[in-house]
């Protein structure tokens, strides 16, 4: 399973404080210019980093949206040693601030669903099914527009919809196309009679005995729209040789990058950020 996570949302509504100083300064116009700013940069990181598919564009993003929180809180303090015989406002009251707060954190939650909707969204790793491709504390990107426009291929790590549970979702990798035939001898992956390279594959035994490794599967064919999906750790891994096979429909994205990776015990695995998924 992978659990559902929001970079964009928790970053945008912290810069969407930084207005309320400028409202209580007396220029909430340049406070709501400032967290504007800082909404449009999203948009753009994602519809770049969709179209380039280059981390780089998000690490821009980040460093830009802390520039501009920066430039905010200097802008305000300039403001206020200025203004020390500013006469408060009529807007200067506690409501206001929080009506101010709340407006702008609706339209941000709005932004940042559209954002994950229809561009990106972020996903974290709770289990080992996929290491070493994919480790515990793994948070990662997926595209979600992919599929619209490309045909899935072998080898794509995808979020998907549990076939059996559809409010449930899952990460693996595709194997098998439709037509395809699947089977494995021994551990070894066959696909069309031919075996197949995997480099990325491991077999630790599950630790818990709730799967019984299954080394051998199939001769089985891939109905139409549908795809054949295996974890890269064979022994820990809920996969298509346990409940069968993936439909298009229930495709959610692919995976991109790990933006963000961290242990269970709070250790940052910094080599991990930045790792493009292959």
């Amino acid at each position: 399973m992978v659990k559902r996570r929001s970079p964009f949302i928790s970053v945008l509504s912290n810069i969407a404080s930084m207005g309320l100083g400028h409202l209580y300064c007396g220029r909430p116009v340049r406070g709501i210019l400032f967290c504007a700013l800082v909404v449009a940069s999203a948009l753009s990181a994602a519809v770049f980093y969709q179209l380039t598919y280059k981390f780089g564009i998000l690490t821009a993003f980040f460093l830009g949206s802390v520039l501009i929180f920066i430039s905010a809180l200097a802008d305000v303090f300039i403001i206020a040693k200025h203004s020390k015989d500013y006469k408060r406002k009529w807007f200067n009251r506690w409501y206001w601030y929080l009506l101010y707060y709340a407006c702008f954190l609706f339209l941000v939650s709005i932004v940042s669903e559209n954002i994950q909707e229809n561009f990106i969204r972020a996903y974290k790793t709770p289990s080992s099914a996929m290491e070493p491709t994919l480790q515990i504390g793994d948070y990662y990107i997926v595209d979600r527009r992919i599929y619209k426009n490309h045909e899935p291929s072998r080898g794509d790590v995808v979020v998907f919809a549990f076939p059996k549970d559809t409010s449930m979702l899952f990460f693996k990798r595709i194997v098998g196309l439709p037509g395809d035939t699947i089977e494995i001898k021994k551990k070894i992956l066959y696909v069309n009679d031919r075996k197949v390279n995997e480099p990325y594959v491991k077999y630790i035994d599950d630790e818990t005995g709730e799967i019984k490794p299954k080394d051998d599967f199939g001769p089985a064919t891939v109905p139409p729209d549908s795809f054949f999906t295996l974890g890269d750790n064979r022994n820990r891994s809920f996969d298509s040789r346990y409940w069968g096979f993936v439909s298009r429909e229930h495709l959610r994205g692919k995976a991109l990058h790990v933006y963000f990776s961290r242990d269970v015990e709070g250790t940052i695995h910094w080599d991990r950020i930045g790792y493009k998924i292959e």
